[in-house]
């Protein structure tokens, strides 16, 4: 078993080992720490390729391209052309079915095509419906990195509301593949290309897609020689994360004197004595990671002056409602399953600071109201 992850770690080395002697790894996104912003970045970059009055030059080349790829053939006409970035549709109701801002709106005559965006941001409750509700004959497009199904599925089948999932990995990485092939027999576009092919490789890392296929066909080779070890890792494994997640559990519990309660192996929560029946703690739930104060048991009672404190600590902190179960908390991260929450959460040494700070604060809070 240890010379299969040896051996693994060795393919893995010398194909990092090439990457970095190509200089694929200087990448301008991410060495200004733009690369999982969804509006600053992605947005605003797909929006610029799709646009026919885009800064490329290219006219509508890009949106014929990106329509091909998620429809099999483009549905442009002869009409107007507009696309437009963070689209207002009006104040959010009460009822949270109209208004808000579209991430990108395609407009081709009387056709639209909605684009939501989502790499870490969580999908807002009705999002989908309020953009149907202002355009209710457009396409609604989800973006996501693996093109999964939106939280309210359920709620917008029942509504009869149908959108299209595209992905990151395949939709938008096949499309710029594309603008590039495009551009490959026209050396006066070769600055455009790069930049192109800039923005494909940062998707490509994101996506763990970096390593090549005989990179790829090495480590198969390295499993399929050593297939009872293989086996035997793969049994493991979770028990590893599991031991991970404890690790860093206790870790949490020494540093802010804290008692771990009534925890699961990917959901921790811990309290104080004179919290009474409140604790902090983080939970993975769906496609997101989200910490903050939440209550112990939710068939008490909360204070009157705790219930109003902790109200309005939740709206410093976000726009979103506290529940019965969380009463503060806010977004961590977005992770669709479970083996990129180990990657992205618990192998990631910022993440795990940037949790400890975030649970720190709520800690610190209720030590200044429970008191």
């Amino acid at each position: 078993m240890g010379d299969l992850l040896q051996n693994i770690n060795t393919v893995l080395k010398k194909h990092n080992d090439n990457i970095y002697k190509n200089g694929e790894n200087f990448n301008i996104y991410s060495l200004l720490g733009l690369e999982r912003q969804e509006n600053n970045t992605h947005s605003k970059i797909i929006a610029e390729l799709l646009s026919p009055d885009g800064s490329h030059g290219q006219g509508d080349l890009f949106l014929q391209l990106f329509l091909s790829e998620i429809y099999g053939e483009c549905y442009l006409t002869k009409d107007f052309i507009r696309v437009t970035r963070e689209c207002y549709c009006g104040q959010i109701d009460k009822n949270s079915e109209n208004g808000g801002r579209i991430d990108i709106l395609i407009e081709n005559g009387n056709k639209q095509w909605m684009i939501e965006n989502k790499i870490d941001a969580v999908e807002q409750y009705k999002q989908l419906e309020r953009y149907h509700n202002k355009f209710p004959n457009g396409e609604l497009l989800f973006l996501t990195m693996t093109g999964y199904q939106s939280s309210y599925h359920k709620e917008l089948s029942e509504k009869k509301i149908s959108y299209k999932c595209i992905s990151y990995q395949d939709t938008i990485c096949n499309w710029l593949e594309k603008c590039t092939t495009k551009l490959e027999k026209n050396s006066n576009k070769l600055y455009l290309k790069t930049a192109i092919q800039q923005y494909h490789n940062l998707i490509k890392n994101m996506n763990n897609k970096g390593i090549n296929q005989e990179k790829q066909m090495e480590i198969v080779d390295e499993i399929k020689a050593n297939i009872e070890a293989s086996f035997e890792i793969k049994t493991l494994f979770n028990r590893a994360v599991e031991e991970i997640l404890q690790d860093l559990s206790d870790e949490i519990s020494d540093f802010l004197g804290l008692k771990e309660i009534n925890s699961t192996n990917w959901n921790k929560y811990f309290t104080k004595d004179n919290w009474g029946n409140l604790a902090i703690g983080f939970e993975h739930e769906g496609y997101s990671v989200f910490l903050g104060i939440c209550t112990i048991d939710n068939s008490k009672e909360l204070n009157p002056i705790i219930h109003d404190k902790l109200k309005s600590f939740q709206q410093e902190i976000n726009d979103e409602l506290g529940t019965v179960s969380w009463r503060c908390w806010k977004y961590f991260i977005e992770t669709n399953d479970e083996e990129n929450y180990v990657k992205r959460f618990i192998s990631n040494s910022e993440k795990k600071k940037y949790l400890i700070e975030n649970l720190k604060t709520f800690a610190d809070y209720l030590d200044k109201i429970c008191i």
